[in-house]
C-alpha cells in the first residue's frame, strides 16, 4: 500500500488519522507543521500527503505551494475543519494551489478511503513509467 505523510498540528487528530490509515493498510508518517512537512517530504518522498490547512507557523497553504514548486508531481489531499475561517474557501484555495482532493473535517474512514483511491488509484503507489 501507500506511504502517506500526515501533516496536522493537532496531535490527537494526527494519531486518529494514523490509525485510520493503518487500518486501510497504509504506512503513515507524521509532520506537525508545514515547514516540517516540506522537509519530511524531501527526505522520504511519500506517495501522498494529507495536509491540514490551518496550522501555526507555515500553514497548509504555504506548505502546499512549496511542495508544488519543488515537486510538481506531489500528490496532496487538503483537509480542514476551518477553525475561524470559511471551510469552503480554504478548501477551494487548496485546490487552486494543487491539492488533487480535499476533505472537510471531521470525515469518515470511507471518505478518506475514497479520497485516497481518487488520488492514488487502488490506494497503491503509482508506477514509474
Amino acid at each position: 500500500m501507500a506511504v502517506i505523510l500526515v501533516v496536522d498540528d493537532d496531535r490527537e487528530f494526527s494519531d486518529v488519522l494514523v490509525r485510520m490509515l493503518r487500518s486501510l493498510g497504509h504506512e503513515a508518517l507524521i509532520a506537525h507543521d508545514g515547514s516540517s512537512a516540506v522537509q519530511r517530504y524531501g527526505s522520504t518522498r511519500p506517495d501522498l500527503v494529507l495536509m491540514d490547512v490551518v496550522m501555526p507557523e507555515t500553514d497548509g497553504l504555504g506548505a502546499t505551494k512549496a511542495l508544488r514548486q519543488r515537486w510538481p508531481d506531489a500528490r496532496i489531499i487538503g483537509m480542514t475543519g476551518g477553525g475561524a475561517f470559511d471551510v469552503d474557501l480554504l478548501l477551494s484555495v487548496m485546490g487552486w494551489l494543487g491539492a488533487q482532493r480535499t476533505l472537510q473535517k471531521p470525515f469518515t474512514v470511507d471518505e478518506l478511503k475514497e479520497a485516497i483511491a481518487a488520488v492514488l488509484p487502488g490506494g497503491e503507489k503509482p508506477s514509474a513509467d
